[in-house]
């Protein structure tokens, strides 16, 4: 273990070729420096003696003016100092004690911030308009509001920067114990309350973010949200005509509901359904391709209506609103009628859970393609989340294509088939016949030859003397 460095004592450098080649550091003086609030050993170098002992003459008159000033001190502010020192010892930043320098510090900046600072409410207006301004949707806007709400009818005339996140501890309990919510619901009130401070960090109004890594609840284990084939039929025969393309698109090509009532016919072309980003929750374009009998289905429907969205929507005074408003207004009513068409089909029987539709689109999807990154892609989501969430065990191939294979106009029909794959199951029927025929004509022959040994032994039989010993 090397000794430690003396300090404030000059110290000529032992390795000639090292000062040789740098004469400026042929004298060393290792001394302790204030640093951030914390004391840190630090060596300065010099090219001769002299300037090195100067060095430390002036270090060591510093230290000697510094403890006489301390000596200087009050019995009082000595006492004072000690017991905040004491109530620092059972802190520690970064698993290092907190000095009275770093307490001090903490507190000018804190008090710094909280007299320039905005108001909680304030802040959270000011956080609104920025995501209207980045071109959020009224929905996301709204549902930020929801949950900052508990935020701002605790802290609303505070300063945001003075927010600790023990009160914001104690606000969230409170909470939850006045309302008996989900465990994702809950997370979703730590979120939303985390993400607005990591705004305001970054618009300078806080140091740092107080909601940053606040424990989540664990989500229960859910039960399967997987519908069958007999269940999409059911589904598809219950929904209202002008409800049964939305459903379909959800059902189907797995689009959320909120995407859906962006949607418009020319998003569809060939087969396929193409999102751009300004319709996707996520902001990137993506393509789905559609089963072929619904393609069929949504070809016959496309002029019918006369309307440029496929889900119809008017508003409320028959005019058209505001982009933002009517967007809204239209992914509300079509929640609405799909809530209320859910209802319908549970007291059919049937599990329809929330999201179950485009559970089980994704899950059938991976059946087929085996592929979880491709069906992230074409549904919208990462493998991860597909994964975690989405994906149900125990699904059938065949299921998978029966679901598929569902034509909305006649869903009690089965539905339109590729050729390529009637060709192919053809081919494996002959191929099945053909073995089945050979295996029957050769038991066929292996009946003629059993049957001709059977003569033979007769006729041997027949001329033998069955008294003759020898025979």
């Amino acid at each position: 273990m090397p000794r430690p460095a003396r300090l404030l004592i000059p110290r000529r450098q032992r390795f000639k070729a090292s000062v040789k080649l740098r004469p400026d550091k042929r004298w060393a003086v290792y001394y302790d420096a204030e640093e951030g609030g914390e004391l840190r050993r630090r060596r300065k170098f010099f090219p001769t003696f002299e300037k090195a002992s100067a060095f430390c003459d002036s270090k060591g008159r510093d230290i000697t003016k510094f403890g006489e000033d301390a000596l200087a001190l009050s019995d009082d502010l000595k006492a004072e100092a000690l017991a905040c020192h004491r109530k620092l010892a059972r802190l520690t930043d970064k698993g290092r004690p907190i000095t009275l320098t770093q307490a001090v510090e903490a507190f000018i900046r804190d008090s710094g911030l909280a007299s320039t600072s905005l108001s909680a409410s304030q802040a959270v207006e000011k956080y609104l308009a920025h995501l209207a301004s980045k071109g959020k949707s009224m929905a996301y806007r709204k549902s930020m509001v929801f949950h900052l709400a508990p935020l701002v009818a605790e802290f609303g005339g505070d300063p945001v920067a003075t927010i600790k996140r023990t009160r914001i501890t104690a606000t969230l309990e409170r909470l939850f114990a006045s309302k008996s919510l989900a465990p994702s619901s809950r997370n979703n009130y730590r979120n939303y309350i985390a993400t607005f401070f990591s705004w305001a960090v970054k618009a300078e109004m806080r140091h740092d973010n107080p909601a940053s890594g606040l424990e989540n609840d664990d989500n229960p284990a859910k039960a399967s949200r997987l519908l069958s084939p007999s269940d999409l039929a059911t589904i598809f025969a219950s929904t209202p005509s002008k409800l049964l393309p939305a459903v379909g698109l959800q059902a189907l090509c797995g689009v959320r509901v909120a995407e859906v009532a962006r949607l418009q016919w020319n998003d569809i072309e060939d087969g396929t359904l193409y999102l751009v980003g300004t319709k996707t929750k996520t902001g990137l374009d993506r393509s789905t391709p559609i089963p072929p009998a619904f393609a069929r289905y949504l070809e016959s429907r496309r002029d019918r209506d006369g309307q440029a969205y496929i889900f119809p929507f008017k508003s409320a005074d028959g005019t058209t609103k505001k982009a933002d408003l009517e967007d809204f207004n239209r992914n509300k009513q079509l929640s609405k009628a799909v809530g209320v068409l859910r209802a319908r089909v549970k007291a059919q029987g049937i599990r329809w859970e929330r999201n179950s539709l485009r559970v089980s689109a994704l899950s059938y999807r991976n059946a087929i393609v085996k592929n979880a990154h491709q069906v992230a892609e074409e549904m919208g989501n990462s493998a991860h989340i597909f994964k975690r969430i989405y994906q149900q065990s125990r699904v059938k191939e065949a299921d998978a294509k029966r679901w598929f294979d569902t034509d909305p106009a006649r869903p009690g029909v089965k539905g339109f088939r590729d050729p390529s794959t009637i060709r192919a199951e053809a081919k494996e029927t002959l191929a099945k016949w053909d073995k089945a025929n050979a295996k029957a004509e050769a038991e066929s022959a292996r009946r003629a030859k059993s049957k001709g040994l059977d003569d033979d032994l007769d006729g041997f039989t027949s001329t033998s003397d069955p008294n003759n010993p020898e025979d």
